[in-house]
């Protein structure tokens, strides 16, 4: 937590921050991608009798995770899928994460194109409080002289206001991101504070749902290759053909 102490104005004395941080650090991001995951997909591909470096599907990891009890089944929202170009079914996948409020943590396994990212949603909350003079209560002389001789906390010529603020942001991970993905169309170099690297881990702030809308856009057109752009330009999407079409993707939503 952080601790932030200010009294620029003069009414207000004594103003105190107090903010929760979120978010997942980058030490545990690094310990999950480069310690944890290459201990378990191994297992998964052994258990269903695949070779090494098998695709394999999040399904078969959740079900390992949940068997190996890093999980529970009453955490599993449900999963999302369809067309990552149709803002329809992308705004179903939205409206799951959004289905319990600010109440509880929400993240989500993102399948796309043979590769799965982490979508996490991050509440940090900051408490202020601060005594502010009182401009119609009169408190009486031995009652402040009683109050700096005792030292007492409360200041009885001061009104105690806490005021809660509430900061939400997305973030999308992705251990392995390719060069398309971050960079920019424009040619310019990459906000730190929107998207920063850590080893061979890409981690980007999305601060709405339509920047988090948009992030998974880019990161869908960044994905197609010239093929894919071919099909994608000659057929229309049909739910009969998902399983080999360039645009499917499958969300996997988890709450706590």
């Amino acid at each position: 937590s952080n601790v932030r102490t200010s009294s620029s104005a003069s009414s207000i004395e004594g103003a105190t921050s107090i903010t929760e941080k979120g978010g997942i650090g980058n030490d545990t991001v690094r310990i999950v991608i480069d310690i944890q995951a290459p201990l378990v997909l191994p297992e998964v591909r052994g258990k269903l009798g695949l070779q090494q470096g098998a695709l394999i599907v999040p399904s078969d990891v959740h079900n390992y995770l949940i068997e190996q009890n890093f999980l529970k089944q009453a955490q599993f929202v449900g999963v999302c899928g369809g067309n990552i170009l149709n803002d329809e079914h992308m705004s179903q996948f939205i409206e799951t994460l959004e289905k319990f409020g600010r109440s509880r943590r929400v993240a989500a396994t993102f399948f796309f194109h043979e590769h799965v990212v982490a979508l996490n949603r991050i509440i940090r909350t900051t408490c202020t409080s601060f005594g502010k003079k009182r401009t119609n209560k009169k408190v009486s002389f031995l009652k402040r002289m009683k109050f700096r001789k005792n030292n007492e906390k409360h200041d009885p010529t001061l009104d105690n206001i806490t005021i809660k603020e509430e900061e939400v942001w997305y973030e999308l991970i992705d251990s392995l991101p390719g060069a398309m993905m971050l960079s920019r169309s424009d040619g310019k170099e990459t906000d730190e504070e929107a998207c920063y690297t850590i080893p061979s881990t890409a981690r980007i702030r999305c601060n709405s749902i339509a920047s988090l809308k948009s992030c998974l856009r880019w990161y869908a057109c960044s994905k197609f290759t010239e093929d894919d752009s071919k099909f994608i330009n000659h057929h229309q999407w049909n739910d009969l053909n998902a399983h080999f079409d360039p645009r499917v993707f499958q969300a996997f939503v988890w709450s706590n």
